[in-house]
């Protein structure tokens, strides 16, 4: 059965565009909606549409028609390979300096259709990918806190009152090695005003004149 050559070139426009070949509907993946596939279904032999059988899955937008149901089935029979129908080519991308086809319904190629979905403009140039930075040298609070024998809410403690130096990278915090010996050497701070060694109150027991003559006149042998 010959097709009308205009009613065919309808139609692979059509198909090119994904809508169905019928009443023009936009179906991207099937010849025809689900409201023309219920009476009508296409044969992709011989490019034609045809009143579906009720016995028909309903569906399947594709299925062969009896007339080249019957030539496949003689080809089959006789041993002959099957027949093939070249399908029409694809336009090529609409995206300048590209010549790769479209991917079905799309006016673009694969590639320019992926950036028009991501970035909403095909023809966008993107940017390379960020080089891998090396890992920063200096150590986190949990290292820190290894180091030093200590907790790590008390090496954040330090870090708020400024005794150790840091840098809030991120969700993390890096500090300065430098500051982390400072305070291994003197891990306490003395308070200005106050004496927290006893060598300390020694020495400024032998500094005071008299002091040690009157400790020892009030010190009498046996009276312990």
């Amino acid at each position: 059965m010959t097709i009308d050559p205009d009613i065919l070139a309808i139609q692979r426009q059509r198909r090119q565009q994904g809508r169905c070949l019928a009443c023009g509907k936009h179906t991207p993946r099937a010849a025809l909606c689900v409201g023309c596939r219920k009476t009508l279904a296409y044969c992709p032999t011989c490019e034609r549409l045809y009143t579906r059988r009720a016995a028909l899955d309903a569906s399947r937008a594709t299925e062969y028609c009896s007339e080249c149901r019957a030539q496949q089935y003689l080809h089959k029979k006789a041993g002959l390979p099957p027949r093939i129908v070249e399908q029409p080519a694809r336009p090529a991308c609409a995206a300048p300096k590209c010549a790769k086809p479209v991917t079905g319904y799309s006016r673009w190629c694969k590639m320019h259709h992926a950036r028009y979905k991501r970035h909403g403009d095909p023809t966008i140039t993107l940017l390379p990918r960020r080089t891998k930075q090396p890992p920063d040298p200096r150590p986190t609070i949990a290292q820190v806190a290894v180091q030093l024998g200590v907790s790590g809410r008390r090496v954040q403690a330090l870090i708020d009152s400024g005794r150790l130096t840091g840098e809030k990278v991120g969700k993390g915090w890096r500090i300065d090695p430098a500051s982390v010996e400072v305070y291994a050497v003197n891990p306490r701070r003395r308070r200005p005003g106050k004496e927290h060694s006893s060598i300390s109150s020694l020495v400024a027991l032998q500094e005071a004149p008299g002091a040690t003559e009157q400790r020892s006149l009030d010190f009498v042998p046996g009276s312990v």
